[in-house]
């Protein structure tokens, strides 16, 4: 499907095309949550939307800084779009902490990353696209866990503890063997 003509009709032909982003890297997603892996769907999701925006961004020069003539050697902002993303990067990844089974924080690198390319949309003008950005970023953080969890899944670790016949085992005892 081509873009349309009008300003108003591609803006939300762009917001269109993050959706369908979101919606295949929820997808992917959902089946790394169903098999138990760390990166749940969420981060899919984000880092599909983001990576959708970023490319859609490169991909119509003629409209960025609001469709102002500019040269277009000095005024090309994927010049610095991908340091912008690399370093965001950086940054995330400092935020993901492993600790024993548990893996934290891959959400929040996620989203930092991700809201550097809303940054950079409301840099060269996308406003529009940045706003359909952040509504899809907030409906991933907030409705994909709910859809989530009335959806079959395997969890990453399970245990089952069986004592002998007739014995009682203290709540400190069973705290202290999960320990």
């Amino acid at each position: 499907m081509s873009p349309p003509d009008s300003w108003q009709g591609l803006s939300a032909w762009m917001v269109a095309h993050m959706a369908v982003a979101l919606l295949l890297g929820w997808v992917v997603g959902y089946e790394r949550y169903f098999k138990g892996r760390a990166a749940g769907s969420q981060v899919y999701c984000l880092v599909c939307v983001t990576s959708c925006a970023v490319t859609l961004l490169a991909g119509f020069p003629s409209l960025w800084y609001w469709g102002q003539a500019t040269d277009a050697g000095s005024a090309d902002p994927t010049k610095v779009v991908a340091p912008i993303l690399t370093g965001i990067g950086f940054l995330g990844a400092g935020i993901i902490v492993k600790s024993g089974l548990n893996v934290r924080g891959l959400t929040t690198a996620a989203s930092i990353w991700g809201s550097s390319a809303i940054g950079i949309l409301i840099g060269v003008g996308f406003v529009v696209m940045a706003t359909g950005l952040t509504a899809l970023f907030v409906a991933c953080v907030a409705l994909v866990p709910w859809f989530e969890q009335r959806l079959p899944a395997r969890a990453a670790i399970s245990t089952s503890l069986r004592f002998r016949e007739g014995y009682k085992p203290s709540l400190e005892d069973i705290h202290r063997f999960v320990a």
